[in-house]
């Protein structure tokens, strides 16, 4: 992984702007495959699964169904909880195995487009549970 993903990641997902979400789909058209690359940026930083969601273009619920992973889990994940080691290598394994199984469509623009949905979304979301507090 080059300095500039890991530069991108590490950072709270809210932080990314809107030209760094390309990086890391051109770093993930190479490394889609990779379980072990997957699991590095997972590593770096649980919340890049918001990512993966976004590209398989499904909603939250339907992507945990899909991978079989507790949709309780991803939402705390989103919102920028740890994860467990294992944790990630399962989840891993699943993202892998489900774009190795299913079409991506790399196009760059509807990518950047809904990224920025979601993040609005995910800022809404933040300032909502903040102000629960």
């Amino acid at each position: 992984m080059n300095d500039k993903i890991k530069n991108i990641v590490s950072n709270d997902i809210k932080e990314i702007n809107n030209e760094e979400p390309r990086e890391i789909i051109n770093w993930l058209k190479e490394n889609i495959g990779d379980k072990e690359k997957i699991d590095l940026l997972l590593k770096l930083n649980p919340q890049t699964i918001i990512i993966f969601i976004v590209l398989s273009k499904l909603t939250r619920y339907s992507f945990s169904r899909k991978l079989n992973v507790n949709f309780d889990s991803l939402e705390k994940v989103e919102k920028g909880d740890k994860m467990r080691i294992a944790t990630i290598k399962n989840w891993s394994d699943k993202i892998s195995k489900f774009f190795q199984s299913n079409p991506i469509d790399w196009n760059i623009e509807k990518f950047c487009k809904s990224w920025k949905r979601r993040k609005r979304k995910i800022l809404r979301t933040s300032i909502l549970s903040f102000s629960t507090e």
